[in-house]
This record gives C-alpha cells, structure tokens and sequence, in this order.
C-alpha cells in the first residue's frame, strides 16, 4: 500500500484537514484518469468502512459492495436513498429517462409533474400526462381514503370509480334489459280498485339484455330489477296496444312505477278532517305532477294508496287523488312505528292520461330519462279512473339502458 498525506491550510497558517492533491496546477486542463487497471473492484471509504465501489464491469454501489446494476444503491437505515434536489428557478427537466437514440419517455418537473411515454409536457396538463393508452391489472373495490378518488376494474368488463367517501360507481359496464308481450290472444289485466294504480303483468318474453346481470328482467314478476352497483342515469321507454275491457271507453292513467330500493320515509301526516292532506318526507326530491305509492301510515289511513303529488316544499307534499279530487284525513295519525313510507314513485315525464277505447284498440308509448338507486326495480302501472274494467292488453314493450355516470 501507499499513503500520500498532505495538508491544506485554513489560511491562518494552522493545518486543518487533509489533503490528497491531483493536477500541478489550478490552471491546467488535462485529464486525470483514476484506475484500477486490474478486473477488481475500486472502493472510496470513509471511517474505514466502503460506500461506494466500482466493480471490474463498471457497476457503481453506494452502500453495496457487490452491485447488480450500473447505479445500485443500498440504503443501510431508514431514511431518504436518493435525493434530487432542483434548483429555485428550475424549468428544465428535473430528471430524464432516454432511450438508446435519446428520445425521452420519462421526465419529471420541478412542481413534482411527471410526463410517461413523452418528451414534452403539454401546457395544461394535471400532474400526470400519458402519452399512450393506460394499462392496468383487474382488481377489486380498494379501501376509500378520504379526499381521494380512485379507478379500478375487475375482470368482469366493468370500469368503476370510487370518491373520498367510499361510493363506487360504475363508469362502463353494459346496463340494459327489456321485456314484452305479443300474441296471437290479448291478455287482460284485472283492476279491482278505482283510481289506484295495478301493476301490468302481461309481460311473457324476456329480450336482450347484458351479460353483467346489472339490469335483469323477469316475465315472472313483470319488472326489470338493476343490481347492487347499477344505480345511475338510465333511459327508459314502454310501448303498448290496448283497449278497456268490454266495449266501454275508459279513462285510464298508463305510467313507469319506480320501486324504491330505499323507501321515502314519512314522519308526519295531517290529522283527522283536515283538506287537502299534507305530508311530511325529509327531502323527499318529488315534484309536483309525480305520483306516488303511500303505504304503512297509520290512523289517518286515507293517506295509504295512489296519489298525484302537488305544492310540494323540501320537506313536505300535498296529496291529490288520480282524478283531481281534494284529499280528506279519517284520522289522527299515529306517529309511532310504523308512520309510513313512499314506496313506489310514478315520474310525471312518464304518464300516459288518456280515454282507452273498448271497441278499438289504441297506441301509447312513453320515453324519459332518469336517475335510479342501486337495487331499485321498475313495473308499469295502470289505474282506471272510472271503474273497475280491466285492460286488455294486445302488445307490450318495456326497456331500460343505462347512459352514463
């Protein structure tokens, strides 16, 4: 071994820190090369222990002796193994990864953006910016972080969106089903009630619909069903040919019923005489010209059945009967359990009002758009507001696709 000792002074004559000096003058420019010319290793210490070697091939270690790559740093304690530090006013590239003939396809900024598959970060960008399609494994509902929104899919063909709060969300998933009638016969759909809505249950095919099971119809039950993560924005449509039962024309009210998965809690109800009856349901989202299905209230029980929505506030809704008429309360209502709850929502934008024909059959269709729930279920109603008779029923179509999130 060689030891080659020297000194540099502090410049008050005191010999402070030593020195290994290379190059005869501070004004030269020629190359110094420091070699190992053996196949072995070349190894920098300090306090007697090696932190950085370079290997016979060329590899650099910090912190690692036998170093597997061209850089390969080995943390020996938990704390910061690389740091790049920009400077203040720094625009350039902070870092850059380059293929063989130099073209970047990795860079991050000083504001801590990352550019993939690119050379240039575009004006607007977000953080991160993409210069390609985005690959990423199937995987299943992550854990929510508040603040946070994620994006995953599962190998079901199905792309979800989580927010802060832990919802998920179906971004793009097929969502659709449908079910009909047509035959040879008419079937009849018997109304044992005036002016209170029948559910339809002609139906006997059911058509296309996705391979997901996110809307599922049934010829059993007469309605589609949308599964546990299918809530969204759907367009639904129904088609029907049909005549009043036994030659009489009647005055019928055809409309889409929304059975809600999570019923409108009712918490308060007009008592007994009052005109019109006023009730009370939290943020109930109803307009007026809805409809709606009331049941379980107790005492002022002529709050139960089949209903027009009107005056409607935030909080609270008047109640009219299919055929305009007021209202009217039989009783004190009992504010115990149950108090009673909006089951079944009729959206006004689907309601068909019109005289069915008994001697000839007519045509009526309906389409809207609207927001369903998870595990909400849709039927179509009939009431006859002038009697009992029946409908009959020639042909029926009944569909509903999801259009987005």
């Amino acid at each position: 071994p060689v030891v080659i000792t020297g000194y540099e002074s502090d410049g008050d004559g005191n010999p402070d820190q030593q020195l290994w000096y290379l190059g005869s003058s501070s004004s030269g420019n020629t190359n110094i090369i420091f070699l190992n010319r053996r196949n072995a290793k070349l190894a920098l210490a300090t306090n007697s222990i090696s932190r950085i070697t370079i290997l016979g091939n060329g590899n650099v270690g910090i912190g690692i002796a036998s170093p597997l790559a061209q850089l390969h740093v080995d943390g020996t304690s938990d704390e910061i193994q690389l740091l790049v530090q920009a400077h203040s006013t720094q625009t350039a590239n902070v870092f850059e990864q380059q293929k063989s003939d130099t073209t970047v396809v990795i860079l991050t900024k000083n504001d801590g953006s990352m550019v993939l598959g690119e050379a240039t970060k575009q004006t607007n960008a977000g953080f991160l910016q993409i210069g390609g399609f985005w690959t990423f494994k199937e995987d299943t509902a992550p854990t929510a972080d508040a603040g946070y929104a994620k994006m995953w899919a599962e190998d079901n063909n199905e792309l979800f969106y989580q927010s802060g709060d832990g919802a998920t969300h179906l971004l793009h998933g097929d969502a659709f089903s449908e079910i009909w009638f047509h035959n040879a016969s008419t079937v009849e759909v018997s109304i044992a009630t005036e002016d209170k809505f029948t559910k339809i249950d002609s139906f006997t095919v059911v058509g296309n619909e996705d391979d997901l099971a996110n809307v599922v119809g049934s010829a059993a039950s007469n309605d589609l069903t949308l599964s546990a993560i299918a809530g969204g924005e759907y367009e639904i449509s129904y088609h029907m040919s049909m005549t009043a039962t036994g030659g009489a024309d009647k005055e019928m009210v055809i409309a889409l019923g929304i059975i809600l998965a999570t019923p409108k809690d009712i918490t308060d109800v007009t008592d007994d005489t009052i005109t019109p009856i006023v009730i009370t349901s939290t943020a109930h989202g109803l307009e007026n010209g809805d409809m709606v299905e009331i049941v379980g209230v107790l005492g002022n029980t002529a709050a139960n059945g089949s209903f027009i929505v009107d005056s409607k506030a935030d909080d609270t809704f008047v109640i009219v009967a299919l055929d305009g008429t007021a209202t009217v309360g039989n009783g004190n209502f009992d504010e115990g359990s149950p108090t009673g709850d909006v089951t079944i929502e009729y959206p006004g934008n689907m309601v068909v009002h019109r005289e069915v024909r008994g001697a000839s059959l007519g045509a009526l269709s309906a389409t809207g758009l609207h927001i369903l729930a998870d595990s909400d279920v849709l039927a179509l109603y009939v009431a006859n507001l002038d009697g009992t008779t029946n409908l009959t029923v020639a042909a029926a179509s009944f569909d509903a696709f999801r259009i987005g999130d």
